[in-house]
């Protein structure tokens, strides 16, 4: 939609005797370049002039207009007025004005040097908080945070948030059976039983996410073998590792499926 100008009515401006400034006018100037929507650019610089009135009002006729600065992007844009006589001398000013609303403004409102509220974000669209495309439920809080602890978010100050990969962590295990952890997806597991062959089970009661990866040394003895519960296993050979320090891996493809892979007999 198209923005229309401000018609400025009002005033009753005097000088600072208290004469009215009969006759007198204004002259505005916008404190920056700015854009109106439908119409192009608006140049700061240019003085206005806006004819008074034998009462110091803005005469009525013709029309005194100039843009609303709710109308202009960026916003918080105001106007530098300054009031003179009829002869040209300037009688106050120059004040920090605003003009907002429409059709007619009443600059009579005006307090000296008081802008009339600076302006949030008019005719932009204004940010949309998402996740994933998806709009968040709220839209006045936006809280960063990895629910699996698969990535470390840490707020630098100043409006700056750092999001990077963990980490990779060892878990040293001496025992002969050991159940695979949600914390072990992206770290090792070193498997170091050395009193025969053990076991590196994956149940399928814990809800590892498809892509997790579990990776296992065998720094012991003991053979390593991959043991299936509630889980399946695919593996081009065996699923036990071949001999000390042996790295093998499995990776969940599918809810459930895991492919094994590594130095495996």
């Amino acid at each position: 939609m198209t923005a229309s100008p401000v018609q400025l009515t009002g005033g009753k401006f005097q000088d600072s005797e208290g004469n009215h400034l009969a006759n007198g006018y204004l002259r505005m100037v916008l404190s920056q370049d700015g854009t109106v929507i439908g119409v192009g650019s608006i140049c700061s610089g240019i003085e206005i002039t806006i004819q008074l009135d034998a009462n110091g009002s803005v005469v009525a006729y013709p029309a005194q207009v100039v843009w609303g600065n709710d109308a202009i992007t960026p916003v918080n844009t105001y106007y530098k007025v300054t009031g003179y006589t009829a002869a040209g001398q300037p009688a106050w000013g120059p004040n920090v004005q605003q003009v907002v609303g429409g059709p007619t403004f009443d600059v009579g409102t005006w307090i000296p040097n008081s802008v009339i509220s600076w302006l949030g974000v008019v005719l932009q669209a204004p940010i949309l908080l998402e996740t994933e495309g998806v709009p968040n439920a709220s839209q006045i809080v936006f809280n960063a945070e990895s629910t699996d602890s698969s990535i470390d978010i840490t707020d630098r100050g100043a409006g700056n948030i750092d999001f990077q990969l963990p980490e990779t962590t060892i878990n040293n295990q001496s025992g002969s059976n050991y159940n695979a952890q949600l914390s072990d997806d992206g770290n090792l597991v070193v498997m170091s039983y050395s009193s025969g062959a053990c076991t590196f089970t994956v149940l399928g009661a814990t809800a590892f996410k498809v892509g997790a990866i579990l990776t296992i040394i065998q720094a012991g003895t003991g053979q390593i073998t991959l043991t299936p519960s509630g889980v399946t296993f695919q593996n081009p050979s065996s699923l036990t590792s071949r001999v000390q320090w042996s790295t093998i891996s499995l990776t969940q493809i599918a809810a459930g499926v895991w492919v094994a892979a590594g130095d495996l007999t």
